[in-house]
């Protein structure tokens, strides 16, 4: 009788992260200087695949505004338009954390247009900080400082939006639109 061959191992999750033109496998030691080289780019923003929860609690003690999508509420207009005009006032990143969700286009996409049609595609195209894209989300109501002469072009130009997940599997608009950073 043959022995039965021991069976294969579970394949590496990182692999599992679609490989493009705009991906980068790196330590977390290099997440810091690598999200710098993408806002600098100016060409996509961000999706961090972040399979040992290093990057996101990196991240959560950063200066950014951080909403999670699996968290009542922070998807709602409100807390959306705010958290996204208070990153792009004072020059931060919006980090948007999926957690081991599966990423959808769709959900996403609406709650970033229940707040001005369009403005998701402003925020992952790169478009939200340029002309005067940011102060369509500005209502009268937010106060001194977030009146248009508020904000200054270095604190746009310093804006980044980053959308974290656990889940390696990147669905294709998602990779086709983003940076990949992929973190273990």
């Amino acid at each position: 009788r043959k022995p039965m061959a021991p069976p294969p191992p579970p394949p590496d999750p990182a692999e599992l992260v679609p490989k493009t033109a705009h991906s980068a496998r790196i330590g977390l030691r290099a997440l810091a200087d690598t999200l710098d080289e993408i806002k600098k780019a100016k060409a996509r923003q961000a999706l961090l695949v972040d399979l040992s929860s290093n990057a996101q609690t990196f991240l959560r003690y950063r200066d950014n505004n951080m909403l999670f999508t699996y968290k009542p509420g922070d998807l709602e207009p409100s807390k959306v338009r705010l958290a996204l005009l208070g990153a792009l006032r004072f020059g931060k990143p919006l980090v948007l954390d999926n957690g081991d969700l599966d990423l959808n286009w769709q959900q996403l996409a609406g709650a970033f247009d229940a707040v001005l049609p369009g403005l998701w595609d402003m925020v992952w195209g790169c478009s939200i900080n340029e002309e005067d894209n940011w102060l369509k989300i500005v209502q009268p109501s937010d106060g001194e400082n977030f009146k248009e002469q508020a904000f200054s072009r270095h604190c746009l130009d310093a804006f980044q939006f980053i959308l974290v997940t656990k889940h390696p599997q990147v669905p294709p608009d998602f990779a086709d639109h983003f940076f990949l950073i992929t973190t273990a």
